[in-house]
């Protein structure tokens, strides 16, 4: 009896551990994650009072005391022999966690600023194009890609494909930054941003990122949002080169020297300054008079006297070698002859009186005649202006594209009147003509052309007539397309359009056609077939464990 008794003894009572105690570790890592949680709401909205930052807040404030009495619980306990291990444990698992909690935020920092996508689409629809990465790549300094728009009643809200190309350009580039500004709710903004002839389609103005907040910084405007467009603006961009521009003075021109309003060319003058041009006057009279070899493009802005011979034989030798011309006519009292065998040498025909339009007309005038861009890759002006751009000509002179073409010659009618226009003869006479008429005519002579006749060999020639000179004249330069219409014929002139082939990606459907029998299996094979194959599966899965 005593040896039971001694033996009763020395079996100890056992130790209760409470919820709390035995839980404690749990509970701090519920205040962590809690701790995590609040500050991620918190980041999301940066607002104390969000529904989930006061949550989480109070389960960790809740967790963390409930782990601070169980710690105190436990601190009371009898320590055993494995009551250290249990500690390194613990801390080990701890430890662990942070780290693997570490490793998912620099995971996603780090794919938050270089974000990979997968294009699985057969026509790559979701990828920009080789030349747009390698114009990406190129970029020296941060640009600023702003995107103006006008919300409406049809489209209150960006353009959901125009937001998605920017988006492609700002994750292909840490050099690209993109702001979105609201036309009607931000004015100050838009003011301050100076567009040329914005009429509340969406464009995209781009620019180097200045710290020093110059507002004369080089800049290029996308008024044709799509990716062959925006990646030729950021090519001229980086071409920071000056080029000279000479237009003609003596023949009574309009110039970029000032003037009335309705008759200078300064806000012209202004936004091919910000392109890097350089503007200088030019006269072909005097002995020794020739046009100088750096000039990029010369303008004839609607004279009103004719040339000399000296100086038609001049402007011939011009346009026969390298010259990119311009020539704006305007209507005139007498014949202009030597001016009209400069036109055709473009391939264009000059005639006399007005154009009369009672289709594509302004205001109401049926002088003031408009013509309308249907397709813009029939040509690269056409591209940088956009598609139903309209340019407004007042006092349109007809124009005729000769057929055939000069020899060696690329004749293109850029705009045209309608079917329904006429000429109105000219106070001097002249017979009335049934349209339609060009408006302008490009033309190119490529350098392996043959010359055309009575002219040097030709090498990269580039011509332009327009109906009328008014047309990039400060009255109607910020009216409707023109003043784009105006930047984009000198820059396609001096050979600074810079465009890239970037045909549209349409997206490809692909589809599967099915017989109504095979619909039929289909159908009960996912209401039927499937989910008894899922139950009975899970019931023999059931039946093993049970």
């Amino acid at each position: 009896m005593a040896e039971k008794s001694e033996t009763t003894s020395k079996i100890k009572s056992p130790v209760v551990v409470s919820p709390l105690a035995q839980n404690a570790g749990a509970f701090l890592a519920v205040a962590v994650l809690a701790t995590v949680g609040g500050l991620l709401a918190y980041g999301s909205t940066m607002k104390v009072t969000n529904p989930w930052v006061i949550g989480c807040l109070i389960v960790g404030f809740v967790a963390l005391a409930a782990w601070f009495v169980g710690r105190s619980q436990q601190k009371a306990l009898p320590r055993d022999q494995y009551a250290k291990q249990r500690t390194l444990i613990g801390t080990n698992a701890l430890i662990s966690t942070l780290m693997v909690f570490l490793l998912l935020v620099g995971i996603n920092y780090v794919a938050t600023r270089r974000h990979k996508t997968f294009d699985l689409t057969s026509n790559k629809v979701n990828t920009l194009a080789g030349q747009t990465l390698k114009a990406l790549g190129n970029l020296k300094a941060p640009v600023q890609m702003t995107y103006v728009y006008a919300p409406t009643a049809v489209e209150p809200q960006t353009v959901e494909a125009n937001k998605a190309l920017l988006n492609k350009y700002k994750l292909a580039s840490d050099n690209v930054r993109v702001k979105f500004v609201n036309a009607v709710f931000e004015p100050a903004t838009f003011q301050d941003l100076k567009l040329v002839g914005f009429t509340g389609r969406p464009t995209i103005l781009i620019k180097p990122v200045d710290k020093g907040k110059n507002k004369n910084v080089p800049h290029q405007q996308v008024d044709a949002v799509d990716e062959s467009n925006i990646t030729s603006a950021l090519l001229k961009l980086g071409k920071n080169e000056s080029r000279v521009l000479y237009y003609l003075t003596g023949h009574g021109e309009l110039g970029f020297d000032g003037g009335t309003l309705g008759s200078s060319y300064n806000a012209a003058r202004s936004k091919l300054s910000e392109q890097n041009y350089t503007i200088k006057a030019l006269s072909l009279n005097g002995k020794g008079a020739k046009i100088p070899d750096d000039a990029a493009v010369v303008t004839v802005l609607g004279p009103k006297t004719d040339l000399s011979a000296t100086e038609e034989s001049i402007l011939k030798k011009f346009v026969g070698g390298k010259g990119h011309l311009l020539l704006a006519v305007r209507q005139t009292e007498t014949v202009l002859p030597r001016w009209n065998n400069l036109a055709r040498l473009l391939g264009a025909q000059i005639l006399s009186g007005l154009v009369h339009d009672p289709e594509q007309f302004v205001g109401r005038s049926f002088e003031f005649v408009y013509g309308q861009i249907a397709d813009p890759a029939k040509h690269p002006i056409l591209g940088g202006v956009g598609e139903n751009s309209n340019i407004i000509f007042p006092g349109a002179v007809p124009l005729k594209t000769l057929v055939p073409a000069p020899k060696g010659l690329t004749v293109t009618n850029l705009l045209a009147s309608s079917p329904a226009s006429q000429s109105l003869p000219s106070r001097s006479g002249g017979t009335s003509e049934a349209g339609p008429f060009s408006l302008v005519v490009a033309s190119e002579h490529a350098s392996s052309a043959p010359a055309m006749p009575g002219t040097t060999p030709a090498s990269e020639m580039r011509g332009l007539v327009v109906c009328n000179a008014n047309f990039g004249t400060d009255e109607l330069f910020a009216a409707s397309a023109n003043g784009s219409f105006l930047l984009s014929s000198i820059n396609w002139l001096s050979g600074n359009e810079l465009l890239v082939s970037i045909p549209p990606k349409p997206p490809v459907t692909n589809t599967i056609d099915m017989t109504p029998g095979v619909r039929r299996f289909a159908n009960v094979f996912a209401l039927f077939t499937m989910p008894i194959i899922m139950l009975f599966i899970g019931g023999v899965v059931w039946w093993n464990r049970r």
